[in-house]
């Protein structure tokens, strides 16, 4: 069924990742704008952003994500065989493994690997980044605002010092919270993608001198260390799938957090 495999690629594959990379976009723009509102001195990319409308950022993350998202169902061809008729098949299950061109194959695993290391790991640690600069930037704000009142009466001046002492511990405990939440739901997908780069390192050498293991697994649709630790397929894509699903979740949750 053809439309089935299509239909997966489309949706299944494309989209899924698009709207990924559109809500890590989205949020990290959202983080780094919100630093605008702590202080006054604030660097170049957070004028940036803060400056800039939400429809032109909108735009570009539909660019960047349309651009990288691409890659994934390109990771695939059509299934013209008979078993698993609704499954699309990696792009290099050729039956002449000597026809396909090895520098677009090592390209094509390349970028993926990166795209999927991008998405699944790079944004956590950004997003942790983000946070630690607007605990600086807070507190930076709260000892400047305790200099202000320098000539106030001994009993405000401890008055703010309490207030501001005990924002920037609930404000901790609340960073410390969103990362914990962040990171463990992030941390299966970021996890595999670290592995996958792992293997892939290992099977390149493979990959260039001969037209065995890592090309002719019997696995369809499944890339890297999934086919090497699962003994299921079927297994494999349940743990991808619920991985997809804790990372999904983590980013509805970030905006919860905030709003």
């Amino acid at each position: 069924n053809k439309f089935a495999q299509y239909w997966k690629l489309v949706f299944g594959e494309f989209f899924l990742y698009f709207f990924i990379s559109m809500s890590n976009f989205m949020y990290i723009s959202f983080a780094i704008s919100r630093l605008s509102l702590i202080g006054n001195d604030h660097s170049k990319l957070v004028k940036f952003f803060s400056d800039t409308s939400v429809l032109k950022l909108t735009l570009l993350f539909v660019f960047l994500s349309t651009g990288l998202s691409v890659i994934k169902p390109l990771m695939y061809k059509i299934n013209e065989k008979t078993y698993h008729p609704d499954q699309p098949i990696l792009f290099y299950k050729e039956n002449n493994f000597q026809a396909i061109n090895k520098s677009i194959l090592i390209l094509k695993l390349t970028f993926n690997i990166i795209y999927d290391i991008l998405n699944y790991c790079l944004f956590v640690l950004v997003n942790l980044v983000i946070d630690l600069i607007m605990l600086r930037k807070v507190r930076r704000v709260m000892l400047e605002n305790e200099a202000k009142m320098a000539d106030q009466i001994k009993s405000t001046r401890e008055k703010l010092r309490k207030e501001n002492q005990s924002s920037f511990r609930d404000l901790i405990k609340f960073v410390i919270l969103n990362s914990l939440v962040n990171i463990s739901l992030k941390i299966p997908r970021c996890i595999t993608s670290l592995n996958d780069l792992r293997v892939m390192l290992l099977r390149f050498h493979e990959v260039y001198t001969t037209t065995t293991n890592i090309l002719s697994q019997n696995t369809n649709s499944l890339l890297y260390s999934m086919k090497y630790i699962c003994a299921m397929e079927k297994s494999c894509e349940l743990f991808q799938s619920f991985g997809h699903f804790l990372y999904i979740s983590s980013l509805s949750l970030i905006f919860f957090f905030f709003f």
